[in-house]
C-alpha cells in the first residue's frame, strides 16, 4: 500500500494526471498556474514527495519528463503515407516514438508529423500527433482535428470543415518538442 499524500500532493498529482490525459506532461510552472501555488518550490516538494511515495515517476535532468508510476512507454511508429498503415508495414516501420497512453486504446496508435499551423486546434507546424486507428475510415465533427490521406496517400493533418469528414485516424495526442 502506498503512503498517504497531502492535500497539496493530491492537488498536484490531479494536474498532471489531467495534462497526461491532455497529451503532455507540464512543466514546474504550469503545475504552479494550475494549482495556484505562488512558488515553485511549492510544486518542486509535492513532486518530489510523490516521486518518493511511488505514486510519480520522474527523469531529473528533462523537462516534462514526469509520468504516474506503473504507466507503460509504448513505442509507437512514425509514419508519412497511408500504406504504411497496415500490421505488417507498422510492425516493419523504421522510426518510433515513445508515448505514455493515458488510457488503453481500441485501434492501433500510430504518429505524424503536423504539416501545417492549424491555430484553433493549437497544432504547430512540426508536432507530432498521436492517433488511434480502428482500421477502417472513421467519421470527425467540424472543427475536430483528424489524419487524413492526400493525394499519393501522403498522411496529412486537417480539420474538418464539415460533419461527417472521413479520417483515416482520430487524434489522441499532440506532443511538442520546445
Amino acid at each position: 500500500m502506498k503512503a498517504k499524500i497531502t492535500e497539496t500532493e493530491k492537488k498536484v498529482y490531479e494536474h498532471i494526471k489531467r495534462s497526461l490525459q491532455e497529451g503532455y506532461a507540464p512543466t514546474v510552472r504550469e503545475i504552479c498556474a494550475g494549482c495556484g501555488f505562488k512558488s515553485t518550490s511549492t510544486a518542486h516538494r509535492a513532486i518530489k514527495s510523490l516521486t518518493e511515495k511511488g505514486y510519480l515517476e520522474k527523469h531529473d535532468k528533462l523537462n516534462r519528463a514526469i509520468k504516474l508510476a506503473g504507466r507503460k512507454i509504448v513505442k509507437i511508429p512514425l509514419i508519412e503515407r497511408e500504406d504504411q498503415l497496415s500490421a505488417a508495414a507498422i510492425d516493419q516501420a523504421d522510426t518510433f516514438i515513445d508515448f505514455n497512453p493515458p488510457e488503453e486504446y481500441t485501434g492501433k496508435l500510430f504518429a505524424v508529423t503536423a504539416d501545417e499551423d492549424i491555430p484553433s486546434a493549437f497544432v504547430r507546424k512540426g508536432d507530432i500527433i498521436v492517433a488511434e486507428t480502428t482500421g477502417v475510415k472513421v467519421a470527425v465533427e467540424k472543427g475536430g482535428i483528424a489524419v487524413v490521406s492526400m493525394g499519393g496517400g501522403v498522411l496529412s493533418l486537417k480539420q474538418a470543415v464539415t460533419n461527417g469528414a472521413a479520417a483515416i485516424g482520430k487524434v489522441v495526442a499532440i506532443i511538442r518538442y520546445v
